[in-house]
């Protein structure tokens, strides 16, 4: 088996190997790695037979020694004076035991190792893939206010789910935040790794292959303290734990020296609520001025078939259109194969994080563009392709304005004037489009398409649109987005006029 599967990675192309690498960016594409982990369990259980069966014969062989042995175990004269006993020793001594030596210095199961390796070498998770992993969980735990011992725990944003961190994923999480310099954050996640911690389940396999000791994650956990004068804390913490190893106790030593020395800030700062993060809770208000109609009147096709329409802001015009895209729709769209998704760039100012995407074209009259001129009255032909985008681990877009550069508009078309995002599929926490400063969040609902303007009335940026894609917490979030842009609207009958 582990030779196909080798022969199928090594037969994908560059382009199609990103899907392979780049695991944490789209959810879609993360199977691979259920698939990879499957198969290397399935080695690791043979390999684990494999010495269990060389564990037996090395029993069986020093069974049948002992059992010549044991009449003179007590009288080892007596062994040697009895000659059928003695050439039975020599013999063993002579032939037997040369022949054990060379049983125990064979290493079995080698192709299952080699298999493993040949695996990982090839496609394992690189050192960026956990780095956007990383990050992802922290997208998550910051803009939902979450505590990290109810992540490390299952729960998430109120909701208990079968899943759970383990003590090095914790200390991995803490790692991340040590090395982006956020030290009081990491703090949080010290506590998460203790609570995690299960001696009876954990010591031998930590301690042997993983060469991570208790005495030490307390000993990082009190240095990182100190290192931040909370000094009272890292003795605290301290107080109970110095004997399980004699670096710990001589650790409360030099921090209480240091303390004598020094003066300590006791403060562990939390950072604030804002409108960001209370948009992606979904604790806005309730809207208003909205309403729902049935819109028959933009063209000629609504009058047999209206849409459903919920209007949640008039100035500037935002508006969901419910039942907006159809199943079969939604299918088609999706069979893409996951090698055409590209993930974005990775710098520091960067506004999309964790996610893939890939254009879908069109025809300029196929049936989802002519329900966008339903929605907008808007014209297509210029616009005529989307993009559909897959979230990844904490995926999300930072709060931000549909809008190109000065240097990226064209005369002939401009800046984007309307923004139409298809919703392909239910999201199960999480992933909502908030925006802020208007007070409206809007969650993801399949077959629903969320719609409005970009620029107002003097083709000026709206920046009341300004808006986030919240990370998605729980579930794969496909959307599917067009762009209207202003100079191809000239002569279309436009959405409704906004302030």
């Amino acid at each position: 088996m582990w030779h196909w599967l080798l022969f199928l990675l090594g037969s994908l192309s560059p382009c199609q190997m990103q899907y392979l690498t780049d695991h944490a960016l789209s959810i879609a594409a993360m199977k691979s790695l259920v698939d990879m982990e499957s198969f290397f369990i399935a080695e690791l259980d043979k390999y684990s037979h494999d010495l269990e069966w060389k564990i037996n014969t090395i029993e069986s062989f020093l069974e049948e020694v002992q059992l010549k042995r044991e009449p003179w175990r007590h009288i080892p004269e007596e062994l040697v004076a009895h000659p059928l006993a003695s050439f039975s020793l020599i013999r063993r001594l002579h032939e037997d035991w040369s022949h054990m030596e060379l049983f125990m210095s064979h290493q079995v199961a080698l192709d299952r190792l080699n298999a493993i390796q040949s695996v990982l070498n090839v496609a394992k998770p690189t050192a960026q893939d956990l780095e956007d992993a990383l990050s992802g969980i922290d997208a998550i735990q910051s803009h939902y206010d979450l505590e990290p011992t109810d992540m490390a725990n299952g729960l998430l944003n109120g909701r208990q789910y079968n899943a759970n961190l383990t003590t090095l994923d914790c200390l991995a999480m803490v790692k991340f935040h040590e090395n982006n310099q956020q030290l009081h954050a990491s703090f949080d996640w010290y506590v998460a790794a203790l609570q995690r911690y299960d001696e009876a389940r954990d010591g031998h396999l930590y301690r042997d292959v993983f060469n991570f000791k208790l005495s030490d994650l307390y000993g990082d956990y009190a240095r990182s303290l100190a290192g931040r004068g909370l000094g009272t804390a890292a003795l605290t913490l301290l107080k109970n734990v110095s004997d399980l190893h004699v670096d710990l106790w001589q650790l409360q030593r030099q921090i209480t020296h240091q303390m004598e020395l020094q003066e300590y800030d006791h403060k562990h700062v939390k950072s604030e609520q804002n409108n960001e993060r209370i948009g992606c809770l979904g604790l806005f208000p309730p809207i208003p001025n909205g309403s729902c109609h049935y819109e028959t009147k933009r063209t000629a096709f609504l009058r047999l078939a209206p849409l459903k329409v919920e209007l949640l802001s008039l100035a500037p015009y935002i508006a969901i259109y419910h039942d907006a895209i159809y199943d079969a729709e939604i299918s088609r769209v999706m069979t893409l194969p996951l090698s055409a998704l590209k993930g974005t760039s990775r710098y520091s100012e960067r506004r999309e994080y964790n996610l893939k995407f890939t254009t879908v074209h069109e025809e300029p009259n196929s049936q989802l563009n002519q329900r966008v001129r339903d929605m907008t009255g808007g014209e297509v032909i210029a616009d005529k392709d989307f993009r559909i985008y897959n979230y990844g681990i904490g995926g999300y877009i930072r709060y931000h304005m549909d809008n190109l550069a000065k240097e990226e508009q064209k005369p002939d078309s401009g800046d984007y004037q309307t923004t139409i995002t298809y919703f392909l599929n239910q999201v199960e926490l999480g992933g909502a489009i908030s925006f802020p400063q208007l007070e409206i969040t809007v969650w993801p609902r399949k077959g629903s398409a969320l719609v409005w303007h970009n620029l107002n009335n003097n083709s000026e940026l709206d920046l009341r649109v300004a808006h986030i894609s919240c990370p998605v917490i729980v579930g794969s979030k496909w959307t599917l987005v067009k762009w209207l842009r202003q100079h191809t609207q000239r002569f279309a009958q436009t959405l409704e006029k906004t302030a």
